[in-house]
């Protein structure tokens, strides 16, 4: 509002405060009540109560998102895996590694080596090229595998254990007998099957790990190292493979077979039957 007098002109009315007298009744009411209210116990619990449900809620969630998460890892590890095993057989008249081969350890031979997949597929999966006079040295291919995470399942539950796959050793070109049941290299003209139906690398059973340098077992040639036996029942006192009940992925596995593509499976004896690793011994 503005005021006109004679002598000044236009003067400006400031607006004052309500002073505490005259401020109304009903408004003095509600700022002692907005100051004095506090909130209660009951109050209080029942929001500890409400943060203690959203948690409950959300943590199942975030702990099946982060193995999920680790289930993606390894199936890319081992889709790696078996991209190098194709790229090896390219360069290297259509053999791919295997287990190991007694006897053998000779730049000369194809068959040479202890953890032959291992190391030789290693410069095909962003690893070393590894000298033969080292493949049967474990502290040597310990170090090297330790810096290699394409070798380890991130679900292990031995963390420091370096080479969590393994490969399928079974000697399938003659009938085996107790001492020339695994070797240490195949060509993929000779296998039994075609190569896109047989089993060549996977997971291993972290129940059967070898203690030494948290690194050795790394192939499976005998009937009882499989997931299922002859039947379909589970193997269980020697499976190196991934057992019937490991839930590590949610009960379900990535495998490599011999061409180099990769699926991931039920671990069911529908999805994981005997002839997937050997097929000519059922």
């Amino acid at each position: 509002m503005m005021l006109h007098t004679p002598d000044r002109g236009v003067r400006p009315v400031r607006r004052r405060a309500f002073t505490l007298v005259e401020l109304p009744f009903d408004r003095l009411k509600i700022i002692r009540r907005r100051k004095g209210k506090a909130f209660t116990l009951v109050e209080l619990l029942v929001v500890v109560a409400i943060i203690a449900l959203l948690i409950s809620i959300l943590l199942p969630s975030l702990s099946r998102a982060k193995g999920i998460a680790r289930m993606v890892k390894c199936s890319t590890n081992l889709h790696a895996i078996g991209r190098g095993a194709h790229m090896y057989s390219s360069e290297n008249k259509g053999y791919v590694p295997r287990g190991m081969a007694y006897g053998c350890n000779n730049p000369g031979s194809i068959n040479f080596g202890y953890y032959q997949f291992g190391a030789k597929l290693a410069p095909y999966v962003g690893g070393p090229t590894i000298p033969f006079e080292y493949d049967e040295d474990m502290d040597y291919m310990y170090d090297v595998f330790k810096e290699m995470p394409v070798y380890q399942c991130p679900s292990f539950r031995e963390p420091d254990y370096v080479l969590t796959y393994l490969v399928n050793a079974r000697r399938m070109e003659i009938n085996p007998t107790s001492g020339d049941i695994e070797t240490g290299a195949s060509r993929l003209s000779n296998l039994p099957v075609i190569p896109a139906e047989l089993y060549y690398i996977g997971e291993l059973n972290h129940l059967v790990v070898a203690a030494r340098n948290h690194f050795g077992i790394c192939d499976f040639f005998y009937d009882s190292h499989v997931t299922f036996d002859r039947n379909g029942q589970p193997n269980v006192a020697y499976v190196r493979t991934i057992r019937f009940d490991d839930y590590r992925h949610f009960g379900r596995t990535t495998m490599v077979f011999f061409d180099g593509h990769a699926e991931s499976r039920n671990i069911t004896p529908e999805e994981m039957p005997f002839k997937l690793f050997y097929p000519t011994y059922e």
